[in-house]
């Protein structure tokens, strides 16, 4: 396994324009079109992180449809 993939690797949490999250190593560019979203650390801390963000975001948006009066 290259170093920079190991356990100890620390990865940055990235969001793009859409919404989407993603991780990358901390020290790679980024791509155009992403942004840092302020969290790093080890691979499974940020794929937790990354986890509950988008439950908590499925929880509080209104579902799609028309509404029942």
């Amino acid at each position: 396994m290259p170093p920079e993939t190991g356990p100890a690797s620390i990865y940055k949490i990235v969001l793009n324009d859409e919404g989407n999250y993603a991780i990358c190593l901390s020290a790679w560019d980024l791509p155009p079109g992403w942004a840092e979203a302020g969290k790093s650390g080890g691979k499974t801390e940020c794929l937790a992180f990354i986890w509950n963000s988008t439950r908590s975001r499925r929880n509080r948006a209104p579902l799609p449809g028309p509404r029942s009066s």
